[in-house]
C-alpha cells in the first residue's frame, strides 16, 4: 500500500471482490495495511478485484487471479 510518491501507507482497508464464474463461500473478515504498507489476505480460487480504502479515499484496483490461498506481490497505490 502506497501513497502517490511510493511511501507506505498504514491503517489502509483491504477490500476483495470476487468476480469469477462459480459459486463461492466468501468469510467476511478485515484485513488493514501495516505501518510498512503490507498486508495478508487469504482468497480462494478464482478471479478477485482488490482495493484500498482510507478515509473515503481509494487506490487503484488490482485484477487478481488466485490458484493457491494467496496471492503476492500485488501493490495498491493511491493517486
Amino acid at each position: 500500500m502506497f501513497d502517490a510518491h511510493g511511501e507506505p501507507v498504514q491503517g489502509v482497508a483491504i477490500e476483495r471482490e470476487y468476480t469469477g464464474d462459480e459459486l463461492i463461500h466468501i468469510e467476511e473478515y478485515g484485513v488493514v495495511s501495516g505501518a510498512d504498507g503490507g498486508w495478508s489476505l487469504s482468497l480462494e480460487p478464482g478471479e478477485w478485484d482488490i482495493t484500498g480504502v482510507r478515509q473515503e479515499e481509494e487506490t487503484s484496483t488490482e485484477h487478481v487471479v488466485a490458484e493457491g490461498e494467496s496471492v503476492e506481490g500485488v501493490d495498491l497505490y493511491f493517486p
